[in-house]
This record gives structure tokens, C-alpha cells and sequence, in this order.
């Protein structure tokens, strides 16, 4: 058996039988002291009785109110502990009734003396006269009575209290020898037995660092130490295969050579590329500026002569020059959508509390002529300066792909920490194929030049922001009805 699991069932046992005596010690402690109360309220009770009589017999003599004020106080007082008395045996019970019966009588009688000193006259010697005598000795036997049951019943919870006392040392003591035979037995089984096995193991740790690889440590029984002597000694048997042969170490100290030397060449192989990519992506960079910067405002340029163009033909050129400002303006798109993305993978987003609602409706009047419904509430959501780019690709395709009557909704609710947001149309829908490939640039071949990089902007965008994007049908298994754009944005 393992020394953890004998551990562990020794120290429950020991435990358990710890718990137990500590129990009864604790609950013999509180019988002690109920026994002790007990005991007080029965002695009080007899002196009681005995104050009861002598004021029973001054009454009688001197007929004295104040000695019949004290008298009822001692016998309110009396009547009082006898009501906190709590009789566990039929031999207390027995007695606590007694002295309850007594007292009962006691004040009966005493009642009738003070209705005879009310009725008749009061006598120079009371002791003389037939009535009072009869009702004096009464008393006396009552108040007799009380007393001797009272003592009694002291003496029976003094004797009580005199085991329970003895039964409580011995608990105590059974406790400390419990307590000591853990530790004894803790020692013999565990400790001693571990030191030796300590001992045998370092015995044969030392004879193996020596050199002595033959040598096996000898594993007695199944625990612990055993698990380590095994440990050990499959350790020597490995090194005595490691240092078998000195070609070998040898060859595998020149195969590591080679390694090394193959993975330095690596290192500077790699150095390298990373020279030429940080070369290429400052060339990229170069060449994305002139991009973005020269040929934009060349296009701008462009689409300025575009208009007036318009302006200046009519006919068939006219339509020629219309075609020409729209490439013109779709080419002016494509860089803006390429400069968005180059600041989206600059660096980390700064994001900060944004008011939804303003957001939404400002993207929505830059589409006066559509018909654009709005059902939102004010939300704050953790975005930046580029979320208007999301609604502005989704209205917008919606406007340009679903026609001249389109029906756009935008709606917003929240949702679990999130605010989703919801763009649909009743335009031609997307496909069930294309759901996913959607957003995926340049992945869709019937796409035309420059076309999918807006839903491939808004997909990274949203996930710049924590949130996630897809694309249902508006009408749920019938997508030539119109489709659905969701996404999510986290709450400020």
C-alpha cells in the first residue's frame, strides 16, 4: 500500500475518533454546567424554605404587615427558581412535584392565618389560640418538607455532577492518549519507515554517482520509495546505455556539431529573408503612397473633367462620358477602401464609447433618394472613427445591387452584452453558396475589378471590434427576396 494512502486512512481514523471524543468532552462540558445551575437552584431552594419558616413563625407573633411583605417577596422568589428547575430523572421529578405541592399548600395556609388575623382580633399569644396553632404547625411541616426534598435534590445533582466530572477527565484524558498514539503510530508506520527507506535510497544514490552503473537499489515493497528506486534505478541503466561507448559520445557530440552549424545557417538565412521582406514592405509601402496619394488625386482630377464633360456632349458621347465617371468614382472607392485597410493593419484599434444612433443616421442621410427605414435606440458600443465605413458598404450595396425600388431596414437590439445590428434589403438576395465566401475577398468570380474588398472591410472591422458578421435570407429559405446582413458590437 502506498504511504500516501495509508497516510491518509490513519489520519481519517485518528480523526474521526479525535472528533468524537472532542464531542462528548464539549457536550459533557455543557451537562456539567446545567448540572452545576441545577445544583445552585436546589440549595437556594432549601435556604428558601428555611427563610419561608422563619417568617412563616415572625408573622405569627407579631402579626406585622412587613413581616407578610418579606414573606411573599422570599415566597415570589422561591417560586421562581422553582420554575427554572429541569428534572431529568423520575427521582427529580419526583422531588421538584413534592416541593411544588408543598409550596401550594404553604401558601393556602398561610393565606388563611392572614384571613384570621383579618377576621378576628388580634390576641396577645397567638400560640394560644386553637386556630392559629393548627394552621402554625401546618406550616412548619410544609415549610419541613420543601426543605428536606429541596436538599435531597441538591444532594442527588452534587452526586451527578461528582460522575459526570470523572467522566469528563476521563474523556479528556482519552483524548490526550488518542492524540499521542497518532503521533506513536505515525511514527512507526511512516516516518521510521521512510528514514530507513531514505537511507537504503541514498545508500545507492552514491554508490551509482560513483561510477558503479551495475549497482541496483533494492525495492522492498510497493510505495513511494519503491516508485523512486525504480526511478533510480532506471536511470543508471539509461546512463550505462549513454556511456556505453566512448564513439558513441563521440559521434553524437559531432552530430550535435552539425546541427548546430546547420541551425546557425538557418539563423542567418532567416535574417536575411526578414531583410528582404522589412526591403519589400517598405517598397510596398512606397508604391501603395503613390497609390493612395498621387493617383488619387489624379482620379479626382479625372472625375472633375468628367463632370464637365458631361456637361458639354450630349447624345450618344454622353453616355460615353457618364460610363467614364462612373469608372472614374469607382476607382476613387477602391483607393479609399485600400487606404481604410492599410490603417487597419497599422497597428491595434483605439477603441472608445460610440454613439450608435448618431452614427446610423448620419450614414443614412447620405442616401436621401432611397428608401431607408431606421428602427434602432440610442447605444454606446466599443468601436473608432471607422465604423461608419461598415453601414456605408452595407447601405450602400444594398442601394446599388437591389434597384430603383429597394426597401433597406437598419434595426438594432441588444443581445447578451452585444448590440446587433441588422441591414436587410429586397434586393436579389445572396445565394446560399455564397453566405460564407462573401466576405472573403476577391473570392467570388462574378465579382467585377475592385470589386469585394467592402464586405471583406466590413468583415475586419467588426472583428477589429469584437463582434462577428454574416448574411441570412430576409426571408428565411427564400434568398431571391432579399438578404439580411447581421453583426455584432460589444456595449460601452
Amino acid at each position: 500500500m502506498k504511504i500516501r494512502t495509508q497516510l491518509i486512512i490513519s489520519t481519517v481514523v485518528f480523526g474521526l475518533v479525535l472528533l468524537i471524543i472532542a464531542v462528548s468532552v464539549v457536550i459533557t462540558d455543557q451537562q456539567l454546567d446545567h448540572l452545576n445551575r441545577q445544583e445552585q437552584i436546589a440549595s437556594k431552594l432549601a435556604q428558601g424554605a428555611n427563610d419561608l419558616s422563619y417568617l412563616s413563625t415572625e408573622y405569627l407573633l407579631y402579626r406585622e404587615d412587613l413581616q407578610r411583605t418579606r414573606w411573599e417577596s422570599v415566597y415570589t422568589s422561591f417560586s421562581s427558581d422553582l420554575s427554572e428547575l429541569d428534572p431529568q430523572t423520575p427521582e427529580q421529578q419526583a422531588l421538584v412535584v413534592n416541593i411544588r405541592g408543598n409550596q401550594n399548600r404553604l401558601k393556602e395556609i398561610f393565606d388563611s392565618v392572614a384571613q384570621v388575623y383579618a377576621t378576628f382580633p388580634a390576641s396577645p399569644d397567638p400560640a394560644t389560640e386553637p386556630v392559629l396553632q393548627v394552621l402554625w404547625s401546618r406550616m412548619a411541616v410544609q415549610t419541613q418538607g420543601m426543605g428536606a426534598d429541596a436538599t435531597q435534590l441538591a444532594r442527588i445533582l452534587h452526586q451527578e455532577r461528582v460522575q459526570l466530572e470523572q467522566a469528563n477527565t476521563l474523556l479528556i484524558f482519552a483524548l490526550m492518549g488518542t492524540f499521542a498514539a497518532y503521533i506513536f503510530t505515525s511514527y512507526i508506520l511512516f516516518y521510521r519507515r521512510t528514514l530507513v527507506a531514505i537511507e537504503s535510497l541514498q545508500k545507492g544514490a552514491r554508490i551509482i554517482g560513483s561510477g558503479n552503473l551495475d549497482y541496483a537499489i533494492v525495492e522492498t515493497t510497493d510505495d513511494e520509495i519503491s516508485d523512486l528506486s525504480r526511478s533510480f534505478n532506471r536511470m543508471a541503466a539509461d546512463l550505462k546505455g549513454v556511456t556505453a561507448s566512448k564513439a558513441d559520445l563521440e559521434r553524437e557530440a559531432a552530430e550535435r556539431k552539425q546541427a548546430e552549424e546547420a541551425l546557425q545557417r538557418q539563423t542567418e538565412d532567416l535574417a536575411r529573408l526578414n531583410r528582404d521582406l522589412e526591403s519589400a514592405h517598405r517598397e510596398t509601402n512606397l508604391y501603395l503612397d503613390i497609390l493612395t496619394h498621387d493617383i488619387g488625386n489624379t482620379e479626382n482630377v479625372s472625375n472633375l473633367y468628367a463632370d464637365l464633360l458631361i456637361d458639354s456632349v450630349e447624345g450618344e458621347a454622353a453616355g460615353y462620358a457618364e460610363k467614364l465617371r462612373r469608372s472614374v468614382r469607382k476607382s476613387i472607392e477602391i483607393l479609399g477602401t485600400v487606404s481604410t485597410i492599410r490603417r487597419i493593419y497599422r497597428g491595434p484599434p483605439e477603441l472608445r464609447a460610440t454613439e450608435l444612433d448618431a452614427v446610423i443616421r448620419e450614414e443614412i442621410g447620405h442616401y436621401p433618394n432611397s428608401s431607408i427605414r431606421y428602427e434602432g435606440a440610442p447605444y454606446l458600443v466599443q468601436a473608432d472613427d471607422l465604423l461608419p465605413e461598415v453601414f456605408g458598404n452595407l447601405i450602400g450595396n444594398a442601394v446599388k445591387h437591389g434597384g430603383p425600388d429597394v426597401a433597406i431596414t437598419v434595426r438594432t437590439e441588444e443581445e447578451n452584452g452585444f448590440v446587433q445590428v441588422t441591414v436587410e434589403d429586397t434586393g436579389p438576395g445572396v445565394p446560399d453558396a455564397d453566405k460564407q465566401a462573401i466576405f472573403h475577398i476577391y473570392e467570388q468570380k462574378k465579382r467585377g475589378v475592385g470589386e469585394g474588398l467592402g464586405l471583406y472591410l466590413v468583415q475586419i472591422l467588426v472583428e477589429r471590434y469584437g463582434g462577428r458578421v454574416w448574411v441570412e435570407d430576409r426571408v428565411s429559405g427564400r434568398p431571391e427576396e432579399g438578404a439580411a446582413f447581421r453583426f455584432t458590437l460589444r456595449k460601452a
